[in-house]
């Protein structure tokens, strides 16, 4: 066979002929060939990740290894760890030791069976650690080193620590899923609605010194709450047992289940007396919050504005007895809405909660779309009965038109401040236009489209969303027009309204004939609907701060 020819079937096949033709007695050149291919195939990235059961210990962590009684030689605590190799060449362990340890405690800590030095990808290999403490009780602690051929992880070092106890004893240890509380002994439930609780289990451990029993001593109840707001928490212990060996684990569930106004805070203590000699009064705080942020919307059929929490809940009305209310915004900074009221012609706000009310811009014709611009205090509005763009600034209460021909029924308007350009849809011509922030003239973005209504932006991802009454649909496209997606949404009855949460991967339109808000995600997957007490929603807003 031509040498040229044994070289090519070398290259495809790699390192499973390579025993083959070292066998044939193949020249060091065609050799040095396959040697190249094999080091080629073979190659990849290796990626360290260590474990101590189903704790994660990242390089800079700290994991505990529990207790062993002084000055018991045969009778260490061991604790098991597993390197992982989760990357996509050979992980390769090479320290001398290959795992060195660093101790005030000289021969307190010391490994018992090493792992392998080479561990392939997607495989693992375990190694122990023997605490055996001498002298005193108290607390100990090692640091952990292992040189590897990780490009960013190397060296790979992490601190376990152990309880040298005087007599052989139970050790409490309490985690919530693999995030152990004693290390940090503030847990968060997060934030909810009234009416959604939220629960956790929470489970009890006893990583005392070997054949001890850990005995939950409370009574009547094992888990005990206290502190500013119990009442916010409740306990079920219905699958927690006492006495816990060592070794072995019990849990408990905890379930947040908050009443009070959105924004409320709430904490509680909860305590585990137990026969730990010295955390027989096992004490971590646990809080939870109810969502702050809210959705407001202007409700044509109901002359009103109202608002809700992000998911729905605590529906209340704090602006009523409107007329024809089209489109709502908020100034959260400030804690200000403004809305048009093509009943009175007129653009008003008040503070969030409804509270001080006043008129600013009168004598309208068909006030429709309104967004605002507060760090130039200006407010932009469509009037489209004058088929008109204005713009009203809140210092000096001067008003500009802005675009005045070329329109015939201006809708919905949003803002790119930092881009200085406003977008907004025109129903009677089936367009949307763009322009900048100043008096000037309208350039048509997009045309052909069946009654668009209401426009947001999502500027970070050079995005416009719009929904199209005639149509039923929420569409999407690029800022300059391009890349349209006709069917981000389709099947709605009559929607008016649109906001975005773009850190939230949220989208929320209104449908007027459907009495309905919906959430989707940014690619009109539904999340969720809200009815309860929706009439005829049109524009919306989001307090997100």
């Amino acid at each position: 066979m031509d040498r040229r020819v044994k070289s090519f079937i070398l290259t495809i096949f790699g390192a499973a002929l390579l025993l083959v033709v070292a066998t044939m007695g193949c020249e060091n050149p065609l050799l040095g060939t396959v040697k190249d291919e094999v080091s080629a195939f073979g190659a990849g990235d290796p990626e360290i990740s260590i474990k101590k059961g189903v704790i994660d210990i990242p390089s800079g962590g700290e994991v505990d290894i529990g207790s062993a009684v002084v000055d018991t030689p045969n009778d260490p605590r061991i604790g098991t760890f597993t390197i992982e190799n989760k990357g996509s060449g050979d992980l390769k362990l090479n320290g001398s030791p290959i795992i060195s340890i660093d101790t005030a405690d000289p021969d307190e800590f010391n490994v018992g069976t090493p792992p392998y030095s080479t561990i392939a990808s997607g495989t693992n290999s375990s190694f122990t650690i023997e605490f055996t403490p001498k002298g005193s009780a108290g607390s100990r602690s090692a640091v952990l080193t292992i040189n590897n051929n990780d490009s960013d992880e190397n060296p790979y070092t992490f601190t376990i620590t152990g309880t040298a106890s005087a007599v052989a004893g139970p050790e409490i240890q309490v985690q919530q899923g693999t995030t152990v509380i004693d290390e940090n002994p503030i847990y968060d439930f997060g934030e909810t609605n009234v009416g959604s609780p939220v629960e956790v289990v929470f489970t009890i451990y006893n990583i005392g010194t070997p054949n001890t029993q850990l005995n939950l001593t409370g009574a009547p109840n094992m888990v005990q709450k206290g502190g500013a707001n119990p009442e916010m928490f409740s306990i079920d212990e219905s699958q927690l047992v006492s006495p816990i060996f060592e070794g072995n684990n019990s849990s408990f569930t905890i379930t947040y289940n908050p009443t009070g106004q959105p924004g409320d805070n709430h904490s509680a203590t909860i305590t585990i007396p137990n026969t730990d000699a010295d955390e027989g009064s096992y004490t971590f705080t646990i809080t939870g919050s109810i969502i702050k942020h809210r959705i407001y919307w202007a409700d044509y059929g109901n002359h009103c504005i109202q608002r809700t929490d992000i998911n729905g809940g605590n529906l209340d009305t704090p602006v009523g007895g409107l007329v024809a209310v089209y489109d709502v915004a908020l100034d959260t900074a400030s804690g200000k809405m403004y809305w048009t009221d093509d009943g009175t012609n007129k653009i008003q706000r008040a503070n969030l909660d409804g509270s001080n009310p006043e008129d600013l811009v009168g004598g309208l014709n068909g006030p429709f779309g309104i967004a605002l611009d507060m760090a130039s205090s200006n407010v932009y509005y469509t009037d489209y009965l004058n088929h008109r763009i204005e713009r009203y600034n809140l210092n000096d209460q001067t008003i500009i038109y802005l675009i005045t021909t070329g329109l015939v029924y201006p809708r919905g308007i949003a803002l790119d401040i930092s881009g200085g350009k406003m977008y907004w849809t025109d129903s009677g011509q089936g367009r949307i236009y763009w322009a900048n922030m100043t008096p000037g003239t309208a350039n048509t973005l997009l045309e052909g489209l069946s009654l668009p209504y209401d426009i947001a932006l999502d500027t970070s991802a050079g995005k416009m969303y719009w929904v199209e009454s005639g149509s039923g649909r929420v569409k999407r496209a690029n800022l300059d027009g391009s890349g349209i997606e006709p069917n981000l949404v389709t099947g709605l009855l009559f929607p008016r309204g649109i906001a975005l949460n773009v850190a939230g991967n949220r989208m929320y339109v209104t449908d007027m004939s459907g009495q309905i808000i919906n959430e989707y995600d940014l690619d009109g997957n539904l999340i969720q609907t809200f009815n309860n007490g929706v009439g005829q929603p049109y524009g919306i807003d989001l307090d997100l701060d």
